[in-house]
């Protein structure tokens, strides 16, 4: 952290690419009214404890909704999409589990 004024303040991260690119600008550009700026470099790849997150629909994969996540984060990105697919699929005379 480097304040470079009164007002100002430059934060210096190592965060992960995969992070950086779900929502984080959008996020950072609302939290602050759009007065914030977002600069990177990168600086390699590295090894990193991540899983693949199958969604299931009727008990069956949808290949087209599964996606690598890091491990500490699954359920979490897991749940907030099945809510947004339980938002999204129409209500049926029959049972869509998900």
């Amino acid at each position: 952290m480097e304040y470079t004024g009164p007002d100002r303040v430059v934060l210096i991260y190592e965060l992960p690419l995969a992070e950086i690119l779900t929502d984080f600008f959008d996020a950072l550009k609302s939290r602050t009214r759009g007065y914030a700026s977002f600069g990177y470099d990168f600086l390699g790849y590295r090894e990193g404890d991540l899983v693949k997150l199958d969604i299931l629909i009727n008990r069956e994969p949808v290949d087209a909704l599964s996606f690598i996540c890091h491990g500490d984060r699954p359920y979490y990105r897991g749940k907030a999409l099945a809510g947004r697919l339980k938002e999204v699929i129409p209500r049926q005379l029959f049972e869509i589990r998900i």
